[in-house]
């Protein structure tokens, strides 16, 4: 009995491989689809107004380097401790429906602006102000020296919307929406990388003036 159970436990379990292996193919070809179709300009991607909060976690580069990119180094578990409280702050402080992508040393949360909106966007800003203040104070009283946070508004333009397979996690590509191609993203990231050659002290919160103008309207 216990024979035939585990083949029929097999048997399933290779059905479910199976039935997984053609939703990826299916999902893989749909999004080829849509890569192909606005490569060559036979469809439009979809555009919409976006703002983008850009922390980052200052210092992070140095210490790697004072580990020598080496995690087997004692001394990094207090690196990686900081990373996840980094993380887990943001994590914490999410904004409703709003998308956060953790990359290595920093967290880019993304926001619609829409007019009809706006005191919703104003407590999208004010959550990310709240984030900053947050972790910044937690990372100094580790010992750490903060976060610098830069908000900046653009495009974002979707050029391949999500498929099941990145939905349930069995992607070989992941195209996730809010990274595509955004320019709020590329702006904050820019003025972070110049920091202080073009006046962005540490721990700073920076708002591109922009949308100061649009909340005030």
């Amino acid at each position: 009995y216990r024979r035939r159970r585990d083949v029929s436990d097999l048997r399933q379990a290779r059905a479910t491989q199976e039935t997984i292996r053609r939703s990826v193919d299916r999902s893989r070809q749909l999004r080829q689809q849509q890569l192909l179709e606005v490569a060559q300009g036979g469809r439009r991607p979809n555009q919409i107004e976006v703002a983008v909060c850009w922390s980052d976690l200052l210092g992070f580069g140095d210490e790697l380097k004072n580990i020598r990119w080496d995690f087997s180094d004692p001394s990094s578990s207090a690196l990686v401790s900081r990373l996840a409280h980094f993380a887990l702050n943001a994590e914490r402080w999410i904004f409703q429906e709003e998308e956060i992508i953790a990359i290595n040393d920093g967290i880019i949360r993304t926001a619609p602006k829409k007019v009809d909106v706006t005191s919703e966007f104003l407590k999208w800003i004010m959550s990310c102000a709240v984030t900053h203040c947050v972790a910044t104070g937690r990372d100094q009283d580790e010992g750490g020296v903060g976060v610098r946070t830069v908000i900046c508004e653009g495009a974002q333009v979707v050029y391949s919307e999500p498929t099941s397979d990145e939905l349930s996690g069995h992607a070989r590509l992941h195209s996730l929406m809010s990274a595509q191609l955004n320019t709020a993203f590329s702006k904050c990231y820019y003025a972070d990388a110049l920091g202080s050659s073009v006046g962005l002290k540490q721990r700073g919160l920076y708002i591109e003036v922009t949308i100061l103008e649009y909340l005030a309207r």
